[in-house]
């Protein structure tokens, strides 16, 4: 009898009506795979569900890839030189007993979660008369492409430094024991191409064309399924169309990285599925979005922050205690002055400035997390997002620097306007390629706090930043994050 050592959740639970719905069920362990991938396709769907609640942990998207790890190692966060959680992460220390387990803790979760997704797709050909196969399946490939690229990000070599013919990581498209061996970067960006071509075809009538990233597609409440309830936090078809353009980002073909991201900007703008926030989303004095979740092409929805387990000791609410070795507190002085209110693209005006931050008792917090009172019914507060709308902006703004730079600060200050930087970047012939780039650079980095973004866009471009404590000097030693032991010892 095979059993499935992976998160799941109880189909029963998804048979609840929309008081359980799948953002609130909780998973359990082990289950009978036999059983729960039966021919109605509750179990698929419940097997999905418990890849997301894996990906909502502490140790990937919960924190770690997000606020957490990622962050910390940018400049975010007034963190000392010793005597803080993520002390050793700042330094770039990735063998010390605080750094190795959460860079383990990353590879681990990551490829356990694709085991899971490939079990999925393992047994999904037995529903393949089922109404919902082609959703299931598409978000399956979707998720796997994604994860894979990832690991690429933080695994991976410097794609600018060593080209695309080094060993990078493995790809697991097949559940197993036995270990694969390291791809080079082209044959993964090949597998990821493959992947998200697959789910794009399969996910070309998804309900979010139609509905929205919010709406529900179940027409029966009685008989709830869960793969039709905002797919906005799902694996999409816009999701998969944006990672094609990441993909072709990340392999240096900027052509094509603006082709792709422009498709994704041009079907949202005709669907109004995803769009810019407006203003009154951001200054709502009701559920306010700060989290421009609004934006979130894939926002993944994190239970967790219910009870905020997430941030508790880490990101703390404003006139909350907080211990000075865990908690992340803005280095608020370094960004205004050096970001968010920079001369020549900065503004007091920006939103984020306005509505991220705030101050109690002389100590500024990072409130863009925190949960307000009446937020059990507004879902947006527990997203965090994994494919944002302002992400194809930067991409194709990047992408025309060589080729038409007027463009590039055009569709530059298409975004800046929706964050109320009403006052535009003034192009001239005079830029040079590094202040555009630079441009680009500061919006994504104003945009990105707590979201993990930076780290990998550092890196893409293998590029110095700047931090307070000075200028972070471009090395393979601070963007490629060792692998475990273990994998070098079995698996060379």
């Amino acid at each position: 009898m095979k059993y499935l050592y992976i998160i799941l959740v109880i189909p029963a639970l998804l048979l609840l009506g929309g008081c359980k719905k799948w953002l609130d069920v909780k998973p359990n362990d082990v289950v009978n795979e036999d059983e729960i991938f039966s021919s109605d396709g509750k179990g698929f769907q419940s097997a999905l569900v418990g890849v997301y609640y894996r990906l909502s942990a502490t140790q990937l998207y919960g924190r770690e890839l997000k606020f957490g790890f990622l962050d910390a190692m940018v400049g975010y966060y007034n963190i000392g030189a010793t005597g803080h959680t993520y002390s050793d992460a700042v330094k770039f220390d990735f063998t010390n007993i605080t750094t190795r387990p959460k860079i383990d803790g990353i590879w681990g979760g990551l490829y356990n979660s694709i085991n899971a997704i490939n079990i999925i797709l393992n047994n999904v050909e037995k529903i393949k008369g089922n109404s919902n196969y082609a959703l299931i399946k598409g978000e399956a490939l979707g998720l796997r492409a994604m994860l894979h690229l990832d690991l690429l990000k933080y695994f991976g070599p410097v794609i600018k430094t060593d080209g695309l013919e080094t060993a990078a990581i493995p790809y697991y498209n097949q559940t197993g024991t036995i270990a694969q061996k390291k791809k080079n970067t082209k044959q993964v960006l090949d597998l990821i191409e493959n992947d998200l071509q697959e789910a794009s075809i399969l996910l070309a009538n998804d309900p979010i064309i139609k509905i929205g990233r919010t709406g529900n597609a179940n027409a029966n409440p009685l008989d709830y399924n869960s793969i039709l309830d905002r797919r906005g936090t799902r694996m999409n078809y816009y999701a998969v169309l944006a990672l094609l353009a990441r993909k072709s980002q990340w392999e240096g073909n900027q052509g094509e990285a603006f082709i792709r991201a422009k498709r994704v900007v041009d079907e949202l703008e005709k669907s109004n599925a995803v769009g810019l926030i407006p203003s009154a989303s951001i200054a709502s004095n009701y559920q306010p979005d700060l989290r421009f979740a609004a934006e979130n092409i894939f926002g993944l929805y994190v239970n967790d922050f219910k009870k905020q387990n997430i941030t508790s000791g880490v990101l703390p609410n404003l006139q909350d205690g907080y211990v000075t070795s865990t908690a992340l507190l803005p280095d608020y002085d370094f960004l205004n002055t050096n970001l968010y209110t920079k001369s020549g693209s900065g503004s007091t005006n920006d939103y984020r400035l306005l509505y991220w931050f705030a101050s109690y008792q002389n100590v500024y917090h990072l409130i863009k997390f925190q949960i307000t009172d009446d937020a059990s019914t507004f879902y947006n507060q527990y997203e965090v997002s994994m494919i944002s709308l302002a992400e194809m902006y930067y991409i194709m703004a990047e992408a025309s620097i060589d080729s038409n730079p007027q463009n590039a600060i055009d569709i530059l200050n298409k975004l800046r306007k929706s964050r109320n930087l009403v006052t535009p970047i003034t192009y001239s012939d005079n830029l040079t390629r590094q202040q555009l780039l630079q441009y680009i650079i500061d919006e994504a980095r104003k945009q990105s706090i707590g979201e993990g973004y930076m780290f990998g866009m550092y890196k893409r471009l293998y590029t110095d930043f700047s931090r307070k404590s000075g200028t972070v000097t471009a090395s393979k030693s601070i963007y490629v994050l060792p692998v475990p032991a273990d994998e070098n010892i079995y698996n060379p």
